[in-house]
């Protein structure tokens, strides 16, 4: 199976769309708030968009926000994908 990341951006939706439509088996999103724009908010706009293609941060950083924050994003993305589509990967980041 193939899966695209992509650096989050207002397109990203788009992009997954298209990684969708390819044939790609998941899309996952670069988690850097100082230089893209809100990683969950896109993931629920691709999830609105697609209807296979698994979704999730890559790599979340868990640092960055709240845990109480970042659980009700994960929560929120569940509802629109569908737990079988989330998966959320996390560690340190890069650029952080």
């Amino acid at each position: 199976t193939l899966s695209c990341a992509f650096a989050t951006s207002l397109d990203s939706h788009e992009h997954a769309r298209i990684a969708e439509e390819l044939g790609y088996s998941r899309a996952w999103f670069y988690d850097s708030p100082a230089l893209y724009p809100d990683v969950w908010v896109q993931l629920c706009r691709a999830a609105d968009r697609t209807s296979r293609i698994g979704l999730g941060p890559g790599v979340l950083v868990p640092h960055l926000r709240h845990p109480m924050t970042t659980a009700a994003a994960i929560a929120t993305l569940v509802s629109a994908a569908g737990a079988e589509r989330v998966v959320v990967g996390i560690g340190s980041g890069f650029t952080g």
